[in-house]
Protein backbone atom coordinates (compact mmCIF):
# COMPACT_ATOMS: atom_id res chain seq x y z
CA UNK A 1 0.00 0.00 0.00
CA UNK A 2 3.27 2.23 0.61
CA UNK A 3 3.28 2.75 -3.33
CA UNK A 4 -0.30 4.36 -3.60
CA UNK A 5 1.05 7.62 -2.04
CA UNK A 6 -0.51 10.68 -4.16
CA UNK A 7 2.38 13.96 -3.54
CA UNK A 8 -0.69 15.67 -2.35
CA UNK A 9 -2.88 13.13 -0.30
CA UNK A 10 -3.43 9.81 -1.73
CA UNK A 11 -7.15 7.60 -2.06
CA UNK A 12 -6.05 5.51 0.85
CA UNK A 13 -4.61 8.05 3.58
CA UNK A 14 -2.79 11.31 3.25
CA UNK A 15 0.06 12.75 5.20
CA UNK A 16 0.00 15.90 3.39
CA UNK A 17 0.54 18.95 6.44
CA UNK A 18 -2.08 20.92 4.40
CA UNK A 19 -4.76 18.19 4.81
CA UNK A 20 -6.90 19.56 7.84
CA UNK A 21 -8.33 16.30 9.85
CA UNK A 22 -7.00 13.95 8.08
CA UNK A 23 -9.27 14.66 5.48
CA UNK A 24 -8.34 13.09 1.67
CA UNK A 25 -8.51 15.84 -0.52
CA UNK A 26 -7.94 13.92 -3.42
CA UNK A 27 -10.75 11.53 -2.76
CA UNK A 28 -13.39 14.50 -1.79
CA UNK A 29 -11.96 16.06 -5.47
CA UNK A 30 -12.70 12.92 -6.90
CA UNK A 31 -16.25 12.58 -5.42
CA UNK A 32 -17.19 15.83 -6.42
CA UNK A 33 -15.59 14.99 -10.15
CA UNK A 34 -18.53 12.48 -9.73
CA UNK A 35 -21.13 14.51 -8.62
CA UNK A 36 -20.71 16.84 -11.64
CA UNK A 37 -20.59 13.86 -13.90
CA UNK A 38 -23.89 12.58 -12.69
CA UNK A 39 -25.28 16.51 -12.65
CA UNK A 40 -25.11 16.53 -16.45
CA UNK A 41 -27.21 12.97 -16.81
CA UNK A 42 -29.91 14.66 -14.65
CA UNK A 43 -28.61 12.12 -11.81
CA UNK A 44 -29.28 13.64 -8.59
CA UNK A 45 -28.74 10.72 -6.08
CA UNK A 46 -25.34 11.11 -5.31
CA UNK A 47 -24.51 14.15 -2.30
CA UNK A 48 -21.41 15.29 -0.96
CA UNK A 49 -21.99 14.31 3.03
CA UNK A 50 -17.96 15.85 4.32
CA UNK A 51 -17.69 18.82 5.96
CA UNK A 52 -14.06 20.07 5.63
CA UNK A 53 -12.83 23.54 7.34
CA UNK A 54 -10.67 24.78 3.88
CA UNK A 55 -13.15 27.07 2.89
CA UNK A 56 -12.68 26.84 -0.88
CA UNK A 57 -13.28 23.06 -1.01
CA UNK A 58 -16.21 23.06 1.56
CA UNK A 59 -17.94 26.00 -0.92
CA UNK A 60 -17.44 23.32 -3.91
CA UNK A 61 -19.11 21.32 -1.83
CA UNK A 62 -21.96 23.52 -0.93
CA UNK A 63 -22.24 24.24 -4.65
CA UNK A 64 -22.69 20.95 -5.46
CA UNK A 65 -25.28 20.27 -3.31
CA UNK A 66 -26.83 22.97 -3.99
CA UNK A 67 -26.95 22.82 -7.50
CA UNK A 68 -28.10 19.14 -6.91
CA UNK A 69 -31.14 19.96 -4.68
CA UNK A 70 -32.38 22.94 -7.65
CA UNK A 71 -31.85 20.12 -10.36
CA UNK A 72 -33.83 17.66 -8.17
CA UNK A 73 -36.40 20.60 -7.68
CA UNK A 74 -36.82 21.40 -11.79
CA UNK A 75 -36.59 17.62 -12.40
CA UNK A 76 -39.64 17.31 -10.21
CA UNK A 77 -41.21 20.36 -11.60
CA UNK A 78 -41.22 19.38 -15.31
CA UNK A 79 -41.83 15.81 -14.06
CA UNK A 80 -45.69 17.26 -12.84
CA UNK A 81 -46.00 19.68 -15.60
CA UNK A 82 -45.50 16.82 -18.25
CA UNK A 83 -48.41 14.98 -16.17
CA UNK A 84 -50.52 18.19 -15.94
CA UNK A 85 -50.61 18.37 -19.91
CA UNK A 86 -50.63 14.78 -20.75
CA UNK A 87 -53.79 14.45 -17.99
CA UNK A 88 -55.50 17.82 -19.87
CA UNK A 89 -54.68 16.47 -23.04
CA UNK A 90 -56.42 13.36 -22.38
CA UNK A 91 -59.25 15.20 -20.85
CA UNK A 92 -59.47 17.17 -24.47
CA UNK A 93 -59.36 14.33 -26.34
CA UNK A 94 -62.38 12.71 -24.30
CA UNK A 95 -64.61 15.81 -24.42
CA UNK A 96 -63.70 15.38 -28.21
CA UNK A 97 -65.15 12.49 -28.20
CA UNK A 98 -67.95 13.04 -26.14
CA UNK A 99 -66.96 11.52 -22.88
CA UNK A 100 -68.39 14.98 -21.01
CA UNK A 101 -67.87 13.26 -17.75
CA UNK A 102 -64.22 13.86 -18.22
CA UNK A 103 -62.79 16.66 -15.58
CA UNK A 104 -59.60 18.48 -15.52
CA UNK A 105 -57.88 18.50 -12.47
CA UNK A 106 -57.36 21.70 -10.87
CA UNK A 107 -55.12 20.73 -7.68
CA UNK A 108 -51.53 21.15 -9.12
CA UNK A 109 -48.99 22.51 -7.63
CA UNK A 110 -48.03 24.49 -10.93
CA UNK A 111 -50.21 27.40 -11.49
CA UNK A 112 -49.73 27.70 -15.38
CA UNK A 113 -51.65 23.59 -15.34
CA UNK A 114 -53.97 24.74 -12.33
CA UNK A 115 -55.04 27.83 -14.72
CA UNK A 116 -55.34 25.46 -17.87
CA UNK A 117 -57.44 22.71 -15.77
CA UNK A 118 -59.81 25.45 -14.64
CA UNK A 119 -60.36 26.99 -18.48
CA UNK A 120 -61.15 23.76 -19.55
CA UNK A 121 -63.42 23.26 -16.89
CA UNK A 122 -65.09 26.34 -17.59
CA UNK A 123 -64.96 25.92 -21.24
CA UNK A 124 -67.00 22.67 -20.88
CA UNK A 125 -69.46 24.14 -18.48
CA UNK A 126 -70.55 27.02 -21.48
CA UNK A 127 -70.30 23.94 -24.11
CA UNK A 128 -72.77 21.92 -22.05
CA UNK A 129 -74.73 25.15 -21.44
CA UNK A 130 -75.18 26.05 -25.05
CA UNK A 131 -75.93 22.24 -26.16
CA UNK A 132 -78.44 22.24 -23.01
CA UNK A 133 -80.32 25.96 -24.65
CA UNK A 134 -79.57 23.73 -28.71
CA UNK A 135 -81.72 21.18 -27.58
CA UNK A 136 -84.13 23.00 -25.58
CA UNK A 137 -84.63 25.40 -29.38
CA UNK A 138 -84.47 22.13 -31.41
CA UNK A 139 -87.47 20.48 -28.97
CA UNK A 140 -89.19 23.84 -29.68
CA UNK A 141 -88.81 23.77 -33.19
CA UNK A 142 -90.04 20.06 -33.36
CA UNK A 143 -92.77 21.44 -31.83
CA UNK A 144 -93.91 23.68 -33.94
CA UNK A 145 -93.09 21.87 -36.93
CA UNK A 146 -95.63 19.32 -35.67
CA UNK A 147 -98.25 21.90 -35.00
CA UNK A 148 -97.53 23.76 -38.33
CA UNK A 149 -98.36 19.90 -40.41
CA UNK A 150 -101.21 19.29 -38.04
CA UNK A 151 -102.18 22.68 -39.61
CA UNK A 152 -101.63 22.15 -42.96
CA UNK A 153 -103.17 18.76 -42.96
CA UNK A 154 -106.44 20.13 -42.32
CA UNK A 155 -106.85 23.31 -44.40
CA UNK A 156 -108.77 23.10 -47.40
CA UNK A 157 -106.21 23.46 -50.37
CA UNK A 158 -103.72 20.72 -51.61
CA UNK A 159 -100.16 21.56 -49.89
CA UNK A 160 -96.52 20.43 -50.54
CA UNK A 161 -93.58 20.79 -48.90
CA UNK A 162 -90.37 19.88 -51.36
CA UNK A 163 -86.04 19.89 -49.65
CA UNK A 164 -83.66 21.57 -51.89
CA UNK A 165 -83.01 18.62 -53.98
CA UNK A 166 -86.92 18.58 -54.29
CA UNK A 167 -87.53 15.34 -52.63
CA UNK A 168 -91.69 15.97 -51.12
CA UNK A 169 -90.76 16.02 -47.47
CA UNK A 170 -94.89 16.64 -46.83
CA UNK A 171 -98.44 16.39 -48.25
CA UNK A 172 -101.59 17.01 -46.68
CA UNK A 173 -104.79 15.16 -47.63
CA UNK A 174 -106.05 17.54 -50.32
CA UNK A 175 -103.03 17.10 -52.36
CA UNK A 176 -103.60 12.83 -51.93
CA UNK A 177 -107.24 13.59 -53.15
CA UNK A 178 -105.93 16.00 -55.92
CA UNK A 179 -102.98 13.57 -57.46
CA UNK A 180 -104.43 10.05 -56.15
CA UNK A 181 -101.30 9.26 -54.50
CA UNK A 182 -100.81 8.80 -50.41
CA UNK A 183 -98.17 10.20 -48.00
CA UNK A 184 -96.63 6.87 -47.70
CA UNK A 185 -96.00 6.31 -52.29
CA UNK A 186 -94.91 10.60 -51.66
CA UNK A 187 -93.14 11.63 -48.50
CA UNK A 188 -89.48 11.28 -48.40
CA UNK A 189 -89.63 9.18 -51.68
CA UNK A 190 -90.99 10.72 -54.50
CA UNK A 191 -89.52 14.58 -55.89
CA UNK A 192 -92.13 16.95 -56.85
CA UNK A 193 -91.51 17.36 -60.67
CA UNK A 194 -92.58 13.74 -60.43
CA UNK A 195 -96.34 15.63 -60.72
CA UNK A 196 -95.43 17.82 -63.42
CA UNK A 197 -96.95 17.56 -66.90
CA UNK A 198 -93.26 16.96 -69.20
CA UNK A 199 -94.15 20.24 -70.82
CA UNK A 200 -93.51 21.97 -67.42
CA UNK A 201 -90.53 20.36 -66.44
CA UNK A 202 -88.02 22.66 -67.80
CA UNK A 203 -89.91 26.07 -66.14
CA UNK A 204 -90.51 24.87 -62.91
CA UNK A 205 -86.92 23.31 -62.41
CA UNK A 206 -85.31 26.23 -63.16
CA UNK A 207 -87.81 28.64 -60.89
CA UNK A 208 -86.51 25.93 -58.33
CA UNK A 209 -82.99 26.62 -58.66
CA UNK A 210 -83.63 30.67 -59.17
CA UNK A 211 -85.87 30.85 -55.69
CA UNK A 212 -82.96 29.35 -53.65
CA UNK A 213 -80.55 32.21 -54.95
CA UNK A 214 -82.74 34.52 -54.12
CA UNK A 215 -87.18 34.37 -53.28
CA UNK A 216 -87.19 37.29 -55.51
CA UNK A 217 -86.34 35.72 -59.28
CA UNK A 218 -89.01 33.69 -59.38
CA UNK A 219 -92.37 34.13 -59.50
CA UNK A 220 -94.82 33.24 -56.50
CA UNK A 221 -97.53 32.47 -58.16
CA UNK A 222 -98.26 30.70 -61.54
CA UNK A 223 -100.34 27.91 -64.01
CA UNK A 224 -98.96 25.20 -64.44
CA UNK A 225 -100.22 21.37 -65.27
CA UNK A 226 -99.82 18.49 -62.82
CA UNK A 227 -100.73 14.58 -63.47
CA UNK A 228 -103.03 12.70 -61.63
CA UNK A 229 -102.01 9.10 -60.76
CA UNK A 230 -104.18 7.98 -63.39
CA UNK A 231 -102.31 10.19 -66.10
CA UNK A 232 -105.17 13.15 -66.34
CA UNK A 233 -103.57 16.46 -66.53
CA UNK A 234 -105.03 18.42 -64.26
CA UNK A 235 -104.60 22.81 -64.63
CA UNK A 236 -103.53 24.35 -61.47
CA UNK A 237 -102.24 27.56 -59.87
CA UNK A 238 -99.51 27.13 -57.59
CA UNK A 239 -98.37 29.31 -54.99
CA UNK A 240 -94.76 28.81 -53.79
CA UNK A 241 -92.63 30.59 -50.74
CA UNK A 242 -89.35 29.73 -48.97
CA UNK A 243 -89.46 28.53 -45.30
CA UNK A 244 -87.15 30.95 -43.44
CA UNK A 245 -83.98 30.21 -42.16
CA UNK A 246 -84.46 26.79 -44.81
CA UNK A 247 -83.61 25.15 -47.79
CA UNK A 248 -87.17 24.21 -48.21
CA UNK A 249 -90.41 25.89 -49.98
CA UNK A 250 -94.02 25.08 -49.32
CA UNK A 251 -96.39 24.81 -52.29
CA UNK A 252 -100.34 25.28 -52.78
CA UNK A 253 -101.68 24.06 -55.75
CA UNK A 254 -105.22 24.72 -56.49
CA UNK A 255 -107.38 22.61 -59.38
CA UNK A 256 -108.02 25.02 -61.57
CA UNK A 257 -109.13 23.21 -64.83
CA UNK A 258 -113.36 23.43 -64.13
CA UNK A 259 -112.59 27.28 -63.93
CA UNK A 260 -110.05 26.88 -67.23
CA UNK A 261 -112.95 24.99 -69.38
CA UNK A 262 -115.36 27.87 -68.36
CA UNK A 263 -113.40 30.59 -69.68
CA UNK A 264 -112.60 28.77 -72.86
CA UNK A 265 -115.90 28.04 -73.46
CA UNK A 266 -116.81 31.71 -72.62
CA UNK A 267 -113.65 32.62 -75.09
CA UNK A 268 -115.73 30.44 -77.50
CA UNK A 269 -118.86 31.73 -77.15
CA UNK A 270 -117.79 35.27 -77.21
CA UNK A 271 -116.13 34.79 -80.41
CA UNK A 272 -118.73 33.49 -81.95
CA UNK A 273 -121.54 35.70 -80.80
CA UNK A 274 -121.35 39.42 -82.56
Amino acid sequence: MAGNFCPYGGFLECNNIFCEYGQKLSEILHHCSNVIEKLAKGDTSDKIEVKVKRYAVQRLIDSLNNQSRSLEELIDLNHELAIGICEHFDVLRRLQEGDFSATASEDSPIEIVRMLGKLINHQKERFLDYISKIKQQYKEIEILHKQEKEILSHIGVAILISEEDMTVEFINEEFERLTGYSKKEVEGKMKWIDFLAEEMLKQMIEYHKLRRIHPSLAPRQYESKIKHRSGRKIDVLINVGMIPYTNKSVASVIDISERKKYNNRLFIIKKWIP
